[in-house]
């Protein structure tokens, strides 16, 4: 006898959220059960649907015919081109990565101002502590940007240098613009001393160890203040032999600032530095009519 057909089930009286769509949800959109959006509405989904977004995101699907993948979208390549650009740049423009320069060192040149301050630092702390690491912290550019004016430490020593016998230089072509070349002499003499006396780690720097080296700029900025010297002693003595009287003027001038430098002067001479300068070159002027005359016989 056959078994009586079983009834079809009832339908279930729970109730409850309909089953979850097998779509994710749109980006930004709520979901209504939690009234989150995002990463909650995601959670929200079941394993299967956040399987099939995983594999949605899988640029591999998206391949053309031909095998290539598609390059992302134009604004956001633009982007990322951008970013690169700038770590490769650097904030300071120079290659580095570190802190910006001012913007007004980017405009102008960059040299003169790493000098100015390395004059600054070795007024303040002397030669030991120029280095183009400190300078470039003192100037406010990152620590590589002095490299592209300066090799290295001797060739920022010599650019300083040079400032210097600019410097000096500049004071000598004053003192000599009196009428009487003998009075001229005399004033460069002063004005050579005073120079020594007003910068003191300068002028070490410009006749030390650290500025023997045969940098052209040097060189020539430390003949055009020797010229000077030249010049004078030639105006005052124009018959007497030139060689050894500039030599014996320029060894008194530089001997005396000197001891003044090292303090070898203190209770051996009264006066300033200006008046005992005068006093000592007024001195030398009778040395010169006494140096041997430069015509024959």
């Amino acid at each position: 006898m056959p078994r009586p057909a079983r009834p079809p089930p009832r339908p279930s009286r729970r109730r409850g959220p309909p089953a979850a769509s097998a779509q994710p949800p749109s980006r930004g959109s709520t979901s209504a059960e939690t009234g989150r959006t995002g990463a909650a509405a995601v959670r929200a989904c079941p394993a299967r649907s956040i399987r099939s977004v995983t594999a949605a995101s899988d640029p591999a699907r998206f391949r053309g015919r031909d095998g290539t993948q598609p390059r992302p979208p134009t604004v956001l390549m633009s982007v990322l081109e951008a970013g690169s650009a700038r770590a490769q740049r650097g904030p300071a423009g120079d290659g580095t990565m570190g802190e910006a320069e001012p913007i007004q060192r980017q405009r102008g040149d960059l040299g003169p101002a790493l000098i100015d301050a390395a004059l600054d630092l070795l007024a303040d702390a002397g030669v030991d502590a120029l280095s183009l690491r400190m300078v470039a912290r003192h100037v406010g550019v990152s620590a590589m940007a002095p490299y592209r004016y300066f090799p290295d430490r001797a060739a920022l020593m010599a650019a300083v240098a040079q400032r210097g016998f600019e410097g000096l230089a500049a004071a000598m072509e004053t003192a000599a613009s009196a009428e009487d070349p003998q009075k001229a002499l005399v004033d460069i003499g002063v004005a050579y001393v005073a120079y020594a006396v007003d910068h003191p780690a300068l002028f070490r720097l410009m006749f030390g160890e650290e500025c023997r080296s045969g940098d052209p700029a040097l060189r020539s900025a430390r003949d055009a203040a020797y010229g000077l010297l030249q010049a004078a002693v030639a105006r005052a003595y124009p018959d007497r032999a030139q060689d050894a009287l500039i030599l014996g003027c320029w060894s008194l001038t530089h001997g005396l600032a000197s001891l003044f430098l090292n303090g070898r002067l203190e209770g051996r001479a009264s006066g300033s530095h200006t008046e005992i300068a005068e006093q000592v070159n007024r001195a030398m002027l009778g040395f010169g009519e006494g140096a041997p005359s430069s015509r024959p016989g």
